[in-house]
């Protein structure tokens, strides 16, 4: 069977975008994306219980700026961390995110890296401090990333890719993470 993952989201301006990247990668990877929409985030894990799902990614910033975002996942046994550059590195709400859980969740547990940005870079900077942070976390970083420049060029408003060669490189990279996550497993 298809493993099957909840996407929530909160309000934010950009949560409707993140939702539209995260469903498009979780379809990729040969898995059922189920939009839950607008929700509160407790609502996640009660409901990857009550449905026995495989995950549920939450997208949100918890108490932090509107004009952050992070995802938060529930039951994983990997991790992909998407965070835009911030200031040469990645956003205040991924480093709460991470503060959050303790450092055991993340244990050996293969990570990878998704970043974002307008300019040419796509968050190059912050994928390179990402990769410390994995190896100080004791997860296992994927050698490979997602780096997304130009952003608002290559997804439309509703966050639909735009670009066709552009999405053979995101095949490649589930494809590549998958096979680590499933060789650590």
């Amino acid at each position: 069977a298809r493993p099957r993952v909840l996407i929530v989201r909160d309000t934010r301006e950009s949560g409707e975008m993140l939702e539209s990247a995260i469903a498009a990668g979780v379809t990729a990877a040969g898995g059922d994306a189920l939009l839950a929409g607008v929700l509160p985030t407790p609502a996640a894990p009660l409901l990857v219980r009550r449905h026995e799902l495989a995950l549920a990614a939450v997208i949100s910033a918890s108490h932090n700026p509107y004009e952050d975002n992070g995802i938060k996942l529930f039951a994983a046994d990997a991790f992909i961390l998407l965070t835009p550059e911030y200031n040469g590195s990645y956003t205040p709400a991924m480093k709460a995110l991470l503060d959050f859980f303790a450092k055991d969740a993340f244990y050996r547990k293969p990570m990878a890296i998704v970043t974002a940005s307008t300019g040419a870079l796509g968050g190059m900077r912050a994928a390179v401090q990402m990769q410390m942070l994995i190896c100080a976390l004791f997860g296992i970083p994927s050698p490979h990333m997602l780096i997304i420049p130009f952003m608002d060029k290559k997804f439309d408003a509703e966050g639909v890719l735009q670009e066709e060669a552009f999405q053979r490189i995101v095949d490649h990279f589930l494809n590549e993470f998958c096979w680590l996550a499933e060789k650590i497993r």
